[in-house]
């Protein structure tokens, strides 16, 4: 069986099982296995350009950084907005219950910009499962769509995830009752680093919005992890912070 180490979306290091000869999965049995990657332990470390623009408005930019950490149960994550906002996310990995803690700053600028913390672990993923939808094709990639609901706020997420590599390309988002997305998040350019890929390029958007996270393919580090002779993925904050 074919299987490719990728980094996407939240940058997550990726085992793809690819679907050579294998018997249909239900839906539930699929969305296991696209939660339930096999990982022997990753990291990455990426540094980039946020844009956000509304409409009629000028195109905000500030950096970004994002560096996690893949172990058998847990995430472990670092996101920096504009070396001012510092944010330290951590999830397991079977249950999708994530916690996220301001270090320095706040999650204004997410939330102006329509980016979440746990966009970059996949979260998402972690929804009840209503029903599976028709197939659809994204940029001629063979997708299963999955409705599912976030429990707590009974949002619903539409998830297209790639048949043939178990994991996601597009999801909308709908808040309780809606039947259009307030959100779409989708993500594209895959670059190999270091044997990994990851996506190099994600992009938001709502109603009179988009913003595009676009990571500097030339500074990406990526790697395997070794709990013997840890990386650290921690962006130091400024002297003096609090």
């Amino acid at each position: 069986m074919k299987r490719i180490l990728l980094v996407l979306l939240a940058l997550l290091p990726w085992f793809v099982a690819g679907a050579d000869a294998e018997p249909e999965l239900s839906a539930a049995a699929f969305l296991d296995r696209v939660r339930n990657f096999h990982s022997t332990g990753t990291y990455s470390k990426l540094s980039g350009t946020l844009q956000h623009r509304r409409r009629g408005g000028e195109v905000e930019k500030s950096s970004i950084y994002f560096g996690i950490i893949i172990q058998q149960d847990r995430f472990t994550g670092q996101l920096v907005i504009a070396d001012r906002d510092y944010l330290l996310i951590s999830q397991a990995r079977r249950s999708g219950t994530s916690a996220v803690t301001v270090l320095k700053g706040s999650m204004a600028v997410l939330d102006r910009v329509g980016l979440k913390a746990t966009d970059l672990t996949l979260g998402f993923i972690h929804g009840k499962l209503l029903r599976e939808l028709p197939r659809e094709s994204l940029s001629l990639a063979p997708c299963r769509v999955l409705l599912l609901e976030d429990e707590k706020s009974k949002e619903e997420v539409k998830v297209w995830v790639s048949a043939d590599h178990y994991f996601p390309l597009r999801a909308a988002f709908f808040r309780k009752g809606g039947k259009e997305p307030y959100r779409i998040l989708e993500c594209n350019g895959f670059t190999k680093r270091n044997g990994l890929y990851y996506a190099r390029l994600l992009n938001i958007e709502g109603p009179g919005w988009r913003t595009r996270v676009a990571f500097d393919a030339d500074t990406a580090e990526l790697g395997l992890f070794d709990p013997k002779k840890p990386v650290n993925i921690m962006k130091p904050m400024p002297a003096g912070s609090k």
